[in-house]
């Protein structure tokens, strides 16, 4: 059988040689002539496009450390910038890895439905279950997430907070990106080339977790001073109190009042002091009896709903009908007094949980002196 590959080979070197002897060129220079020729061929060759440009950072606005109470859905835990303002075309992004950064005292399973979507709307573009201990999220966003060039696009990462028995109070979370190339993929949307990616900043806010929220009722300063009060007198203005709320909204079912001051006990039953409660608008949203034999405190059930907002307060305004004249416990120059006790019931709006009195204080309300 004939070796063609050695035939080929040497009518090669044959035409070669042929070519050589007849335009008198040597050998060094047919060599430096396919050098340079293999030279321009690789230098026209094009390289891919690298004409995207596209920084990430944290939006510095909102970074600030903030409280989440259990119940919360959809809350947004960080918020990052994607700037395409010195990229020459669009930025498709395909995906953004972060890593959940949780406290020792936290779960993982404390957060649920984690979900990624543009600033303003809730109309999420990818979305993840419960969160695994040590384990980064991917969201998917291939086909879903574009930056035109010369904008920036905020995106918000919001989680929903589970309600969980084994929630620890002051735990923390936050999330950042990933460290490059793993962080943020993305490709120009024309050229489908390479996007230089820019991590100028990566960690989101830390937030800490509330199991329920707080209340707290103090004497508003507006609460009128001390004055004399004739017996038998009706709707005397004994006192402002402030309520406010923390974490959460907060639907308040009673209050706990006492009677103070020198003309008690009241050992008559006839010796009675009703009260009134009224909120900001003067509703009138729940009342009670004190005295009346020994009952010094009684409370009074909230008979409106009746809601402080998260970080808001509201104002109940205290007054009273005060004993009779007729009655022995009217006595002039004895002093009388309704104090809130300390205790309250209340439910969390967010959390559903009821809220622990363990942080409310007694609040004393200045005493008015009984005369004739």
């Amino acid at each position: 059988m004939k070796n063609w590959g050695i035939t080929a080979v040497s009518i090669a070197v044959v035409a070669i040689l042929g070519y050589l002897a007849y335009t008198d060129t040597s050998i060094s220079d047919l060599v430096y002539t396919a050098k340079n020729t293999a030279a321009l061929v690789i230098s026209a060759t094009p390289t891919p496009s690298t004409a995207g440009k596209l920084t990430v950072s944290a939006v510095s606005s909102k970074t600030n450390p903030r409280d989440v109470v259990a119940g919360a859905t959809e809350f947004t835990f960080a918020e990052f910038a994607f700037d395409a303002k010195k990229s020459d075309e669009d930025i498709a992004v395909s995906s953004i890895t972060l890593t959940p950064v949780i406290s020792k005292k936290g779960n993982a399973s404390d957060l649920a439905q984690c979900q990624i979507s543009k600033e303003g709307s809730r109309m999420y573009l990818a979305s993840t279950g419960v969160l695994i201990p040590n384990q980064d999220i991917t969201f998917d966003l291939s086909g879903k997430l574009s930056i035109p060039k010369g904008t920036v696009q905020t995106m918000a990462i919001r989680c929903s907070v589970t309600v969980n028995p084994k929630s620890v109070s002051g735990s923390t979370f936050s999330f950042k990106i990933k460290k490059l190339p793993d962080g943020v993929k993305a490709t120009g949307l024309t050229s489908g080339g390479a996007t230089k990616i820019t991590l100028s900043s990566a960690n989101g806010p830390t937030i800490t977790l509330r199991t329920n929220g707080e209340l707290k009722v103090v004497l508003d300063s507006s609460t009128p001073k001390a004055s004399k009060v004739a017996c038998g007198q009706s709707k005397v203005k004994i006192a402002k109190f402030k309520i406010s709320a923390m974490y959460e909204g907060i639907i308040l079912n009673s209050l706990r009042f006492a009677l103070s001051g020198t003309a008690i006990p009241i050992y008559d039953d006839r010796d009675v002091v009703s009260f009134t409660l009224y909120d900001d608008i003067y509703y009138s949203v729940g009342v009670g009896v004190l005295g009346g034999g020994s009952k010094k405190t009684t409370t009074s059930t909230i008979d409106r709903l009746l809601i402080i907002p998260k970080g808001g307060q509201r104002i109940l305004t205290l007054t009273a009908n005060i004993l009779s004249s007729e009655y022995p416990a009217c006595q002039p120059g004895k002093t009388l007094g309704i104090d809130y006790n300390g205790y309250f019931d209340a439910i969390g709006a967010t959390s559903g949980s009821r809220i622990p009195v363990s942080n409310s204080a007694k609040t004393s309300a200045p005493k008015i002196t009984l005369i004739k």
